[in-house]
């Protein structure tokens, strides 16, 4: 049977708001695959609000005050903040902008405990680009660039809010990111840590070690990007989580034994490296392993998150099919204990569709937040439709028993407004420039033009909890597809069960 969620949708100001109660996949929508077994908790209310017209890559952050913060783009392509006091229903622009130079893409935010509002974005040109770090205060009245970390070839950043440090009384803030063109020589993650809230950056450390599976993997400039980095806020130890792609015979074997890739982070491995030394030295774990077979983990990142006892989760879309077949993809994800000594088995969100053989199905771009333990909300967007013609929806899927080896989910597409169109392959960068029916474009191909032959969608979006422990997700509805009703879009629960009970909600807060 079908049940079709109830959907309202409000006019405030210029800002479209749609309310949804969960429970299944609408309006008109299918089923969800996984129906909700009898120990699900039900009736979940999101609301769903357009926040500007512009975006790609947004991302958002709660402050300690219950404000929310995005940083996305505006139409014209600068970086732009917006801020909402009235959990998501309005939004607001920041009365300045953070004043980066030539920005380009993978927008990046954070809140300290102080209300500190820090933002980076890429500039640069293609070759010599850098990480732009900007922090305001005062809501954003001004802003000040923070020092250090301005190293050329700096790609796909993140940033995560520590602990106080006991030698300067104030936060300490990590940086994760990779270089991405000179990683044709050499391939590494990196993390600089602020001992200041941000205002200055420290030297750049690699958390892979050279002869390690974790840096081998990294090499030949066709595998490896950083997902997201965090912090257990109760004992300080920090967790990086990136993808790497692999074979049976380790290293660079993908290249030699399958389609050759660049650029576009197909990995078949997740790694999560941790540090107990604020960042001064790492060790790593692997997560997920699909090298063997091929299966594609990451499409484009693989986030991760910590709940209130510190068990460390991560979630991924996997595909049925080796690359470049992004089609088809199931979603999982696993969890370990905070030391990482021993992963879970996968456990199955969505199931794959078709061995992948239908192209425009499927689910990518893969979130997670959790609460308490097992109480987990996670975000992707799922294909519906045939071919370049499918439709992808932002639905968010909630357990409340997530560490059993069989939890139940609920489910809720949160937008009736489609993200994106094209089939999951298309949408992860591989294309054929002469038309669908020739089939993808030869990797080979691709890769001599640098990996930027094809377009794609965007590579992230962005996931928090807010005091009261409810999920809030953005993402990017393409313009291109939507009009005036693309641009960037913050969903949030507004009722039912959350994520933790009052008492850790009022600890989150603080």
């Amino acid at each position: 049977m079908r049940v079709v969620n109830a959907v309202r949708i409000i006019a405030v100001s210029t800002v479209a708001t749609i309310l949804f109660v969960s429970g299944c996949l609408g309006p008109g929508g299918p089923e969800p695959s996984t129906p909700a077994g009898p120990g699900a908790q039900t009736h979940a209310t999101f609301l769903t609000t357009q926040v500007n017209t512009g975006g790609f890559e947004p991302r958002i952050a709660v402050g300690p005050d219950g404000t929310r913060w995005v940083s996305t783009q505006d139409k014209s392509g600068p970086e732009v903040v917006y801020s909402s006091t009235d959990g998501g229903r309005t939004w607001q622009r920041t009365p300045t902008d953070p004043p980066a130079a030539s920005p380009c893409c993978d927008n990046e935010i954070a809140v300290t405990p102080t209300g500190r509002v820090l933002t980076s974005i890429i500039t640069g040109s293609a070759g010599s680009t850098q990480l732009d770090i900007q922090y305001t205060d005062d809501g954003g009245k001004t802003w000040t660039s923070s020092r250090g970390n301005a190293l050329a070839d700096q790609d796909r950043q993140w940033l995560a809010v520590g602990t106080k440090d006991p030698s300067t009384d104030q936060y300490l803030v990590y940086m994760l990111w990779h270089n991405l063109l000179s990683g044709s020589a050499q391939h590494e993650m990196f993390v600089s840590t602020s001992h200041d809230g941000g205002a200055t950056f420290g030297p750049a450390v690699p958390i892979t070690l050279p002869g390690s599976q974790a840096w081998n993997d990294l090499q030949c400039a066709d595998s490896g990007g950083p997902s997201n980095i965090f912090a257990n806020p109760k004992t300080g130890q920090v967790y990086a989580v990136f993808g790497t792609r692999s074979s049976a015979l380790g290293g660079c074997g993908a290249s030699a034994t399958q389609q050759f890739e660049i650029n576009v982070v197909a990995a078949t491995r997740m790694w999560v490296a941790t540090s107990n030394d604020q960042g001064v030295t790492w060790t790593n774990s692997l997560a997920v392993d699909d090298s063997a077979a091929g299966n594609i983990i990451g499409m484009q990142v693989d986030a991760g998150t910590i709940d209130h006892q510190g068990n460390v989760y991560v979630v991924y879309p996997e595909s049925p099919q080796p690359y470049p077949n992004y089609d088809g993809a199931a979603v999982k994800y696993v969890w370990a204990a905070p030391d990482l000594g021993h992963w879970s088995k996968p456990i199955t969100v969505e199931q794959q569709i078709d061995g992948g053989k239908q192209p425009g199905t499927g689910h990518i771009l893969t979130h997670i937040v959790a609460g308490d333990p097992g109480k987990v909300a996670l975000f992707y967007l799922k294909g519906e439709g045939t071919g370049n013609k499918s439709l992808w929806y932002p639905t968010v899927a909630l357990t409340w028993n997530g560490l059993e080896a069989a939890p139940q989910f609920e489910y809720t597409r949160v937008s009736i407004i489609p993200a994106w169109q094209g089939t999951a392959s298309q949408l992860m960068g591989v294309c054929n420039p002469f038309g669908e029916r020739f089939g993808p474009l030869s990797p080979a191909v691709n890769a001599a033009a640098g990996g930027f032959t094809c377009g794609r969608s965007s590579d992230v979006y962005g996931q928090a909890l807010d005091a009261s422990c409810g999920p809030t997700f953005v993402w990017y509805a393409d313009s291109k597809l939507n009009n005036e009703s693309g641009g960037t879009y913050v969903t949030q629960q507004t009722a039912g069960p959350t994520l933790c009970t009052a008492q850790e909600a009022t600890a989150h807060a603080t």
